[in-house]
């Protein structure tokens, strides 16, 4: 669906919700990049105890590393946790701790759609609309602003 296309529900615009134009996502990197950096890391360490989790889960349930992995993860989950609060408080939304993607609401021809951002990417550089979301991530426009 193009976002011309778009119904009507999905051009209203939430007064309270921060706007960003490509300009305002990218000057955010430079305090987003490392928050989103720690976010990915933290992940993938929860996953690691996770997965050790539950190996040690299947043969010694009752050792004191299985303890100790559980206080381990809820430790991470609550890291995790604040620094998607970060993130939010900025007006973005974090929508994926594997890989870092992190969203922008914003408006095209009226309409609500997202910036969309990755770790390791350089800059602000695609778009999708609302209902798509990742699937319909495009290159921006030179025109976007």
């Amino acid at each position: 669906m193009s976002i011309k296309q778009a119904p009507q529900t999905a051009c209203r615009r939430d007064a309270r919700q921060r706007l960003f134009t490509a300009e305002a996502a990218n000057r955010t990197l430079v305090y987003l990049r490392p928050i989103v950096r720690d976010v990915v890391d933290e992940y993938r360490r929860l996953e690691g105890w996770r997965a050790e989790r539950r190996s040690l889960m299947a043969i010694r349930p009752r050792a004191r590393r299985v303890t100790d992995l559980r206080v381990l993860l809820e430790r991470a989950v609550e890291r995790l946790t604040a620094l998607q609060q970060e993130i939010a408080a900025v007006g973005c939304e974090l929508k994926d701790w594997e890989r870092g993607i992190v969203d922008f609401p914003s408006l095209r021809d009226g309409c609500r759609v997202h910036l969309c951002w990755q770790l390791g990417e350089a800059e602000v550089a695609h778009w999708h609309d609302h209902a798509t979301g990742m699937s319909g991530r495009q290159p921006l426009p030179p025109d976007f602003d």
